[in-house]
């Protein structure tokens, strides 16, 4: 199981296999075709200008993961955040390209600054994993040309900065302890997925879009949607079926807390919610739920201002977010 390294100040020799001997580019590392089960350390940060971009060359497999690990200035991974950085002069499309390449690791990456996405999924990216990534300003953070981000996990990661959403039409994947902040969209859900113990506030349209889910179920559980300025916290497009909301808190919102558009389904329900100033109302076209709460009779007090900031995805391991109860 080769280790690769890669730092801008390293001497750029072949193999590549000490901090000393770091190849200088990551474009470098990727073009040596990587094996399943290669590991790739990577420090500081390194500029993409205009079509320099990172196109993925390999898959992984099941049980042997490509990996791509961001480590602090002393070399220890997984101690600070590596950064793909878009050339302000120059920016690229994307910073990661790739088609068909299936189970890739990233952990404590930073991908900033794009013209269009972040990381351009082309087609069937399966058994992808992501770990304390932070994704920022750019149009979407990862997406397709026409397909789903199919099949991939994310876990503490930010997403931020986006004028459109943060991820697009993911299916049949899973978000657990993530961020979604300023952007239009946070998160656009195509198909069953889960989404647990998430943050997303003061994106300018929905937090969540549903724009299909069918036969299997959909599962948001324990996520704060907070500020909406211009959407729901979560809105589900028509006859959409087969989602389960509990245990989130949907507050301050400019429009509902939860909004099925049209043509409700049995079998879309939210239950032991928390509600709290949402502007057009708390629920449209679905059930109430018989344990949610409005939060004014709970304890709950709103905060002049809710300090929401992240200055890393380690950062948002540790802290914890102020809910705001008494």
């Amino acid at each position: 199981m080769p280790i690769y390294y890669t730092d801008s100040a390293g001497s750029n020799t072949a193999p590549y296999d000490t901090w000393a001997k770091a190849a200088t580019s990551i474009l470098t590392i990727e073009a040596l075709v990587l094996n399943a089960g290669d590991i790739v350390y990577a420090r500081g940060s390194q500029t993409i200008s205009g079509a320099g971009v990172l196109t993925l060359a390999a898959s992984g497999t099941n049980l042997a993961m490509i990996s791509v690990i961001g480590c602090d200035a002393a070399g220890t991974p997984n101690a600070g955040q590596f950064t793909l950085l878009g050339d302000v002069g120059n920016l690229p499309a994307h910073l990661v390209v790739s088609s068909a390449k299936t189970y890739r690791r990233w952990e404590n990456i930073t991908f900033s600054g794009a013209t269009n996405r972040c990381v351009y999924c082309g087609n069937n990216e399966t058994g992808w994993q992501w770990e304390s990534c932070i994704f920022e300003n750019s149009a979407d953070g990862i997406s397709t040309g026409s397909n789903d981000v199919l099949r991939q996990e994310f876990e503490d990661c930010i997403f931020r900065n986006f004028t459109s959403e943060g991820v697009h039409q993911a299916t049949i994947c899973s978000f657990k302890a993530c961020a979604f902040y300023n952007c239009a969209i946070g998160l656009n859900l195509n198909n069953p997925s889960t989404v647990e113990n998430c943050l997303f506030r003061e994106n300018s349209d929905d937090h969540i879009d549903i724009t299909t889910s069918i036969n299997n179920w959909t599962i948001i559980s324990g996520c704060t949607f907070d500020s909406s300025s211009g959407g729901s916290g979560i809105k589900i497009a028509d006859a959409c079926g087969h989602i389960r909301i509990r245990w989130c808190r949907f507050t301050n919102n400019n429009q509902y807390a939860i909004e099925v558009v049209a043509n409700p389904d049995v079998t879309v329900n939210e239950d032991y919610n928390g509600f709290r100033l949402n502007a057009a109302g708390n629920r449209l076209n679905i059930a109430v739920g018989p344990n949610s709460v409005d939060l004014g009779a709970d304890g709950y007090v709103d905060a002049a201002a809710d300090n929401y900031s992240l200055a890393d995805a380690a950062e948002q391991r540790r802290v914890p977010i102020n809910l705001d109860w008494a």
